[in-house]
């Protein structure tokens, strides 16, 4: 129990000197922040166990090559007793602040309790908890194998891969850190999470070239599959209102990245494009794009994502709350040119003759003042003498 005891302080402490030194995120294996670990087993399924399984034959795709396996689910459970037994998560809180606390897993449901298991909701992954002011310590959660997923096809193992620990700082225009200038050139920006469908993949990371300020972001990913870059910041909303996202970038190399407004409803990601605008062009470029909140969104925030390779600079993001919809731009003033008439240039049949195998095809121009009811003959002219080829006049096509 001691060297327990040793162990978490050292975390703390070094917890504490990484939140002085500017790192706002802080980033857990769920299967380290488990206080009762008799609940686990080690790479084998059981129906009244949770497994921390390392032996995945997909386990690249898992936080760590690891991630706890919760038994399969193929109907709600009505108490907490049944299956698995609760696990509580104790994430460390190295210094007093406003945080945001979310889970990676899988898209299957889990039940959250955050009242030691008083009242239980149901949640997939997302935020766990948002803008709550938290005293230095910890933070605790109790998660439990009771429900099902809706869709039957789809039901089976839900996960717990990570936690993510997100102290909320330089808040502004709706985003933390959102032009770039709290951190320092080459670390990953304060305020923002990065995340590669290939783990380790790409980098997110602050430099100097800017386009205004001290510093911007630029992304660098090799080829490989989709990547997220998402701001930490949830605003809350209500459907019907209208924000304005602007933000300027450009695009080194490789494919363009887009600027995304994410919707969220009761905490769970609801809509990954309630508004977005692309990236475009290799010199610095405004981007802009209106928002309207549907009627399912309660809250947003904002990511930039892409695919493939991609090199990229970003700054000065911004979602702007805005009364109505922006106004449509003045059209542009009348061109007084030289011509007071449209100009119409002479034309006359253009007829084309031309060898083909089985003789010589016949074209010409349509006018645009020939009458509807308009016929044509066509001649043959030769040693002086005209021959008229067709035996009725012409009305369906001109060839």
């Amino acid at each position: 129990m001691r060297h327990g005891k040793i162990l978490w302080l050292g975390l703390m402490a070094i917890l504490v000197m990484a939140c002085r030194a500017g790192a706002a995120e802080m980033r857990y294996e769920a299967e380290d922040v488990i206080v009762n670990r008799e609940a686990l087993i080690p790479d084998k399924a059981a129906p009244d166990k949770w497994t921390v399984w390392s032996t995945d034959v997909n386990a690249h795709i898992w936080s760590g090559r690891v991630v706890v396996r919760a038994p399969a689910v193929q109907a709600d459970r009505e108490r907490p007793e049944d299956g698995a037994p609760p696990l509580l998560i104790r994430l460390p809180i190295p210094e007093a602040g406003v945080y945001t606390i979310s889970l990676g897993g899988s898209q299957r449901p889990l039940a959250l309790s955050l009242d030691g298991g008083k009242t239980w909701r149901r949640f997939t992954q997302g935020t766990i908890a948002r803008m709550v002011d938290l005293p230095a310590g910890h933070f605790e959660c109790w998660f439990d194998d009771r429900y099902a997923a809706e869709e039957p096809s789809q039901r089976g193992s839900a996960y717990l891969d990570y936690f993510l620990v997100n102290r909320l700082e330089h808040i502004r225009n709706n985003m933390s850190n959102p032009d770039f200038e709290a951190g320092e050139p080459g670390q990953t920006p304060l305020g923002w999470s990065w995340w590669h469908r290939e783990q380790q993949k790409g980098e997110c990371v602050i430099t100097t070239e800017a386009h205004s300020g001290r510093g911007a972001l630029r992304i660098k990913t090799p080829e490989g599959r989709d990547w997220a870059l998402s701001n930490v910041y949830s605003a809350a909303v209500q459907p019907g209102e209208y924000y304005l996202l602007t933000g300027w970038g450009k695009t080194v190399a490789g494919t363009k990245p887009t600027v995304s407004v994410v919707g969220k409803k009761n905490g769970q990601v609801a809509n990954w494009a309630v508004g977005r605008c692309n990236v475009w062009g290799k010199d610095w470029r405004q981007c802009r794009r209106q928002v309207c909140i549907p009627d399912d969104i309660d809250e947003v925030y904002v990511r930039v994502v892409g695919s493939g390779a991609c090199e990229a600079l970003i700054d000065d993001l911004a979602l702007t709350r805005i009364d109505g919809p922006a106004p449509m731009p003045a059209p542009p003033p009348p061109v007084e040119g030289f011509a007071k008439t449209r100009v119409i240039e002479p034309m006359g049949r253009g007829v084309v003759a031309q060898v083909v195998s089985d003789g010589v095809y016949v074209s010409w121009r349509l006018l645009r003042d020939d009458p509807a009811e308009i016929a044509f003959d066509v001649f043959r002219r030769q040693d002086g003498q005209e021959r008229k080829l067709n035996a009725a006049p012409i009305r369906q096509t001109c060839d």
